[in-house]
């Protein structure tokens, strides 16, 4: 039987066709190059809907893909020796390629992502290609296939190695399409809460003010497990504090950039509690969602006795009151991103103080910026408290050389440290066989292409743990995590974990 590319071929079309060509070729009733073959065929599916979606920009219709996979099952199951690497190759190359469904409608439409969609389609139809060229009618059996399939050979591992750099183009593309598209929801939020407020502003003129005692908005108490950093503290502070009267004659401000993880919020959290009575106002305001700079600004202005008139108003009387006060304050951007985005939030005072966090290291050269400085993980012996006090928490212990290799895994990352350290300790492993099992874990690929928790100083990421831990949780979890990919990390309420039992409930005291 000949299997033909028809305009109208389909999935189930090359099924039928196999299942008559398995009648006439002995190398497709093996049962083991049978079931490969139907894996490859499962394979093929969510790469022919991608294929699909991006016809446009693609010229690949799906009807393509598997008249020519049935071409190669044609040609080369007449050669039993070489059917089942054929189909190995297939199956290796088809669970590399994209899946469309991974990714965002705005992703779909970035032009760079679609030309790196198109570059590995192309390595595809030139597999086909080869095949069909070696193992075809029109071909020459024997020596010369033997010569060909491996100089083919060859090419087509350099091919996956060309695919595998084209596929973290992708993987780039999509993250980048990803974070223009949590922009645009952002501003849309903001735009939408803006508008509500103005149905409401009549009657919130006649609302009397009510003014705040305590001028200090810091969402978290103080973290109890908080440990180090004793130098990086008196640093800030002979930047930041009040001081004599020359020195509230100017404003004061230090930027703490570094890694995701690397615990710029516990130590900016750290400094305000620790010298809150050093300020007559403390104000945090957290930085990487729009809304949740308005609504910081809202808290601000109900505690400095401002009625309710809208983010615009609420940030005009804000910035009045920081230029006239003469009240000592300390405002927190915390996890702001690029300059731009805080231009109209900055204080316009000669005077406070200003305590900023950032992963972003050009805040670093701002006029604004009068102190900046880089934050690097912990060192060994802070690395191995911070993990012998987690342990001591649950009552139970590691052993300091233990401690020290889960350090030197991290590169000391705080974040990586509390949730390797928490993880252990709720499993109920044993500290070795867990190092011996996550050694082994190879770095993680997708998330380190998003990831900003990464340095070269060290053999394993936060996101290589991460991947780790994500893959010994049951589906039901698994599902549960998928639900809470849409939740505002910052505002999950407890209950909602705990089915209204908070005791149940692990309490990790870190925003962070």
């Amino acid at each position: 039987m000949k299997i033909c590319s028809h305009a109208s071929y389909s999935a189930d079309l090359l099924t039928a066709s196999l299942q008559m060509l398995k009648a006439g070729r002995e190398s497709l009733r093996n049962t083991n190059n049978w079931d490969c073959l139907s894996n490859v065929l499962s394979l093929l599916k969510p790469v022919a809907v991608a294929a699909d979606v991006l016809a446009e920009g693609l010229c690949i219709p799906s009807r393509t893909l598997w008249g020519s996979l049935g071409l190669v099952v044609e040609a080369v199951s007449g050669n039993r020796n070489y059917l089942d690497y054929v189909l190995h190759l297939y199956e290796d190359l088809l669970r590399r390629l994209p899946r469309v469904e991974a990714y965002s409608p705005h992703a779909l439409r970035s032009p760079a992502l679609r030309l790196a969609l198109s570059d590995a389609f192309d390595l595809h139809s030139s597999l086909t290609i080869r095949c069909i060229k070696t193992f075809g009618r029109a071909s020459k059996q024997g020596i010369l296939t033997k010569i060909r399939w491996m100089l083919d050979q060859h090419n087509f591992e350099q091919d996956l190695q060309m695919l595998d750099h084209v596929l973290r183009k992708v993987e780039q593309e999509a993250g980048y399409a990803l974070h223009l598209e949590r922009k645009e929801s952002e501003e849309r939020r903001y735009a939408e809460l803006m508008e509500k407020q103005d149905g409401i502003l009549a009657s919130l003129a006649d609302k009397p003010a009510v003014v705040q005692a305590e001028r200090f908005t810091v969402p978290w108490p103080r973290s109890r497990s908080f440990i180090g950093r004793e130098s990086i503290l008196t640093e800030i502070h002979s930047h930041l504090g009040p001081g004599g009267r020359e020195a509230r004659r100017h404003q004061r401000s230090v930027a703490i950039c570094g890694l995701g993880g690397v615990g710029k919020t516990q130590i900016a959290l750290e400094y305000t509690h620790l010298h809150k009575h050093d300020y007559q106002a403390c104000f945090w305001v957290t930085c990487d969602a729009r809304v949740k700079i308005a609504s910081a600004f809202c808290e601000i202005a109900r505690v400095l006795g401002f009625a309710d008139r809208g983010p615009d108003q609420n940030l005009m009387h804000i910035m009045d009151w920081f230029r006239t006060t003469t009240d000592t304050w300390l405002l927190i951007f915390d996890n702001a991103e690029e300059p731009g985005s805080l231009e109209a939030f900055w204080p316009p005072s000669a005077n406070g103080s200003v305590l900023l966090t950032t992963q972003d290291t050009s805040w670093i050269g701002q006029e604004i910026i009068g102190h900046g400085m880089s934050l690097r993980s912990f060192g060994t012996d802070d690395g191995v408290k911070l993990l012998q006090g987690i342990f001591s928490r649950w009552k139970r212990s590691i052993s300091r050389g233990i401690a020290q290799r889960i350090v030197h895994e991290t590169g000391g990352l705080p974040l990586a440290l509390r949730q390797i350290g928490s993880y252990i300790c709720t499993i109920g492993s044993d500290p070795e066989d867990f190092l011996a099992r996550y050694s082994e874990a190879q770095g993680s690929t997708l998330i380190d292409q998003w990831s900003e928790s990464t340095q070269p100083s060290y053999p394993r990421t936060l996101a290589t743990f991460l991947d780790f831990s994500f893959n010994k949780l049951t589906q039901q979890a698994l599902s549960v995590l998928a639900v809470f990919c849409f939740l505002d990390v910052d505002n999950v309420w407890v209950d909602v974990l705990s089915g209204g039992s908070p005791g149940q409930l692990f309490h990790a005291d870190s925003p962070e």
